[in-house]
């Protein structure tokens, strides 16, 4: 015969004579109902993560992914039955965040793909990865991060730009044509990244070209924390490339790029996690009131 629970959902149990029916079934049933309680936890962790982000200078928000799980007959002939679902690595969208006008010479937005190459902290041989541009230049003229790491490019010298990478500096002071000693008056960051220092009233001097990274695949960056990331297998070898080359971006000078997170489209995913978990919990909770029952 069939047990009916008078319940918003229906399990068709079929006893047949033995406990070992009545088990399997109630242990499948609990497995689906974790796996979607599951799910809601975890929808629930990257909203909440993506909405405290949501004011953070390039930060990129992550989306969910999940996968259905079916049970699969070994006779070949029964259809297979809904398991509930699995969590799938999450998914980091790099779109393109809202433009941030700060007026600030040294506040760089990226416009496009490119990313800002960091120095790493010491230890580290490979470089890291930001679209983060609210640069702070240090006592000594360094172009740092907010915790100290610099920004990468190459520097000027008499016979044009190096070739390799290094931290840019821009002193605070030069000597002029007669040799007297002026301070540094203006900064200016052109759309190709090269910096250029005015002196005095119009010695102008150039500085270097900050440096722009882009990925095959830039989903697959390990995040670090505090808006870095750095290269993995999946997400290919950086190209290093600048602003006045195609398919890296364009630098913007005066502005910072805004987090990418919806916060509408967050809070309604919210809505929908939460309404997840507390359809799940309330099935557990029948769930076991039914075991009880039929355990007597």
């Amino acid at each position: 015969f069939f047990f009916k629970p008078t319940t918003a959902y229906e399990i068709p149990l079929r006893l047949v004579g033995s406990e070992m029916c009545i088990r399997d079934r109630i242990y499948s049933m609990l497995g689906i109902i974790r796996s979607g309680i599951n799910v809601a936890q975890h929808e629930l962790s990257l909203v909440s993560n993506n909405l405290a982000n949501s004011k953070t200078t390039g930060f990129k928000t992550s989306a969910g992914r999940f996968h259905d799980q079916y049970s699969l007959a070994l006779d070949g002939i029964t259809p297979a039955s809904g398991m509930g679902s699995n969590i799938a690595k999450s998914s980091r969208i790099h779109s393109q965040g809202a433009l941030i006008q700060t007026d600030g010479a040294l506040d760089l937005s990226v416009i496009g793909n490119g990313m800002f190459v960091l120095g790493p902290p010491e230890g580290i041989n490979k470089p890291y990865y930001t679209r983060d541009g609210a640069i702070n230049l240090d006592a000594k003229g360094n172009l740092l991060t907010s915790d100290g790491l610099p920004y990468l490019g190459r520097i000027q010298t008499e016979n044009g730009l190096t070739k390799n990478l290094s931290s840019i500096n821009i002193p605070f002071s030069t000597l002029n044509d007669n040799g007297e000693r002026i301070l540094v008056s203006n900064i200016k960051v052109f759309p190709s990244g090269i910096i250029e220092a005015t002196y005095g009233m119009k010695t102008v001097k150039r500085i270097g070209q900050l440096a722009l990274a882009r990925f095959s695949n830039p989903s697959e960056l390990k995040e670090l924390g505090t808006n870095r990331f750095k290269e993995t297998d999946k997400s290919g070898v950086p190209l290093i490339g600048s602003g006045d080359e195609d398919g890296f971006g364009k630098f913007q000078a005066g502005s910072i790029e805004s987090s990418n997170t919806d916060v509408t489209n967050e809070l309604t995913t919210m809505i929908k996690a939460q309404q997840l978990f507390s359809g799940a919990s309330r099935l557990l909770q029948t769930e076991v009131e039914m075991v009880r029952s039929i355990m007597g």
